[in-house]
């Protein structure tokens, strides 16, 4: 739990500017600190907008604004606020204008890549990344499968593969795109795939 919460937390992420950190919690909020110790971490904003645990955080490039996702009836919702005060942005014109530091929240996967991820065979996704070139995204949902989509011009394509025996909580691509940590959430298991394989190798770092 955190200092402003007696809830479980479900995210965290730091601002670019590393002036903040954000933190999301099981009851659908998320406080927004200032990253210092001179103030004690004191609370600048809370966020409240959700209807659903929220899974993922990122912040844009200026720290000025970050988007959170939740999932709500197996659907996602993402959200996005200003950090300084929490209120929600309602303005679709200027949302297309941010540049997002990250890319995790899934139903956004970037404002320049034309990749609309919707499949059948997903149970729910759970957690999400994209490459920094915008090239690669990454998914990965509740059932254990890693979807891999690589994005050339007009044709996407897609790679499932799948290790762990149930929801995987965490994912994290490296700098240049070529190998993925997962986190297991039933199998507690922490797994280093490399991706220049047309299929995927994996490599058991923690159980």
């Amino acid at each position: 739990t955190g200092k402003d919460s007696n809830h479980g937390i479900s995210a965290v992420k730091y601002s670019p500017d590393n002036k903040s950190f954000a933190c999301a919690y099981v009851n659908y909020k998320i406080c927004i600190h200032d990253n210092s110790l001179d103030t004690k971490y004191k609370l600048i904003s809370i966020a409240n907008k959700h209807s659903a645990v929220i899974t993922a955080i990122d912040f844009t490039v200026d720290s000025q604004w970050f988007q959170s996702m939740s999932f709500n009836n197996d659907k996602e919702e993402v959200i996005c606020f200003a950090t300084e005060s929490g209120e929600p942005l309602t303005s679709s014109s200027q949302l297309k204008m941010l540049e997002w530091a990250t890319n995790t929240c899934i139903c956004v996967p970037s404002n320049n890549v034309g990749m609309k991820v919707e499949d059948p065979s997903r149970i729910v996704p759970w957690c999400s990344q994209l490459s920094k070139d915008q090239s690669l995204l990454v998914v990965c949902n509740d059932s254990g499968h890693i979807e891999l989509y690589k994005c050339f011009d007009e044709r996407i394509d897609k790679r499932m593969f799948r290790a762990h025996c149930g929801t995987i909580s965490q994912c994290v691509l490296s700098n240049d795109g070529q190998t993925l940590i997962t986190v297991g959430k039933m199998d507690l298991s922490l797994l280093v795939w490399d991706l220049r394989q047309t299929v995927p190798e994996f490599y058991m770092v923690a159980k």
